[in-house]
Order: C-alpha cells, then structure tokens, then sequence
C-alpha cells in the first residue's frame, strides 16, 4: 500500500504537481493484504500524466519477507 501518492500533469518535459494524497488510515504494523481506490479529483488541461506512488522502504517487522523492498502493484489508473 503507498503511502503517498503523487500525480503530475504536463507535457514537453515539463511537470505540475497536480494532487497529492497522504495514506495515514494503514500503518506498517497493519496485517494483512489490502486493495484501496486512491482519488485525485481537478481539472487540467495536458498531454501527460505521471503518477508517483511511495512506499515503506523496506518490509516491517510484522512481514514475513522482513528488511526486503517494499513492493507496489497498480491493477488500473483511469483519467477521465
């Protein structure tokens, strides 16, 4: 799960940060595995679009893969 979640909207090279959200609701002492709908709503006119999810750097104490990389999977990324 990220814990941070930053998307950016531009276009020749050029990035906008254009919403930021903070997930502070599960923290790395949390169990289990989890699925979360992440929104940034606005309006912007662009070419592009970046996401930027952030993680724990490595698995917590609680982890069965303890002290490896943190890993993040995106099943689907829809702009409208």
């Amino acid at each position: 799960m990220p814990t941070q979640l930053d998307v950016y909207v531009g276009d020749s090279g050029n990035w906008e940060l254009f919403g930021s959200l903070v997930n502070d609701k599960i923290t790395p002492n949390t169990k289990g595995a989890f699925f979360n709908d992440f929104v940034v709503r606005g309006e912007a006119k662009t070419k592009f679009v970046k996401v930027v999810a952030k993680s724990l750097e490595d698995c917590p104490e609680n982890h069965k893969d303890l002290g490896e990389q943190c890993w993040i999977f995106s099943d689907e990324i829809v702009i409208k």
